[in-house]
This record gives C-alpha cells, structure tokens and sequence, in this order.
C-alpha cells in the first residue's frame, strides 16, 4: 500500500471510523501552510477539506457528509515530488516540468475527487480512518466544465 497525505478524519466525534473504501467527494476547503513533518519540515503545504458526497452509507454507517482531511505537501525530496504532482493534476491544475509550480488553492474547491479511505494507527496506535490517496473522479469530467 503506498501512504500519501494521510491524515486523520476532520469530525472524530461522529464517527471515529468511516468503513474503508473509495469515495467521491467535494473539495470544501483548501488552506495554505507549512509542514511540519519529518521529511518535508517548512515545505509549503495545502490543507485540504473532503466532504463525502457517495456512497450515502455503507453498512450502518451514514458516509454522506462526513468530513475528511487530508494535505498536500510541495516537498521535491524523493517520492514526496511525484505524489504532489500527481495531486495537484488530480484537482485540475498543470505541472510544467522544470518550472515552478504557482497555483491558488482557492481553486480546487469545489473540486469532485475520489478518496481512498484505509483504517491505520495514528501515532499513539489508535486505529483511525485516514486518506491514503485521490484520485480523479468521472463525476468531474461529466460536469462539463471545471472551475479552472
């Protein structure tokens, strides 16, 4: 399993763990910030709110709504370049090899993504539903146009 931008659920307090799975979901919310991680300390990074828009349950539990965080880490040091490339082509923006990368955040909200959702230790090894990854989603596509 590759581990990219993992982060713990926004609303803890509603349901400590979605079920894992794929969901589509709206960008809500971008920040920008700096990280604060091993690997990638003082890189600028982008917060990103999810809001699950389907499935509307799985099982028992209520998905649509829930909230998800997850981030984007602009760090070139090994794998971390790629991954956020990829994330930021994902929500809608151009990466111009060997140019700087210039993108306001405030345009990826909005956004229709797919997020992975895996169940995983934090760091004091509680069990908590995390994003591993995003990914494109058709529902974009069939928009018919995006924000950018």
């Amino acid at each position: 399993m590759v581990k990219i931008f993992v982060s713990e659920i926004a609303d803890s307090s509603k349901n400590p763990n979605l079920p894992e799975g794929e969901y589509e979901c709206i960008v809500t919310k971008v920040a920008e910030t700096v990280s604060a991680g091993d690997q990638s300390v003082g890189s600028p990074m982008w917060t990103l709110r999810l809001r699950v828009t389907s499935p509307d349950k799985v099982g028992d539990v209520v998905t649509q709504g829930f909230e998800l965080m997850t981030w984007i880490t602009f760090c070139n040091t090994g794998n971390l370049a790629s991954m956020w490339r990829e994330s930021v082509e994902i929500l809608g923006f151009t990466v111009e090899k060997g140019k700087d990368f210039v993108g306001d955040p405030k345009l990826a909200e909005g956004r229709i993504i797919k997020a992975i959702v895996k169940t995983l230790p934090d760091k004091k090894k509680v069990m908590r539903s995390k994003v591993v990854k995003i990914l494109k989603s058709e529902a974009q596509d069939d928009m018919g146009k995006v924000p950018f």
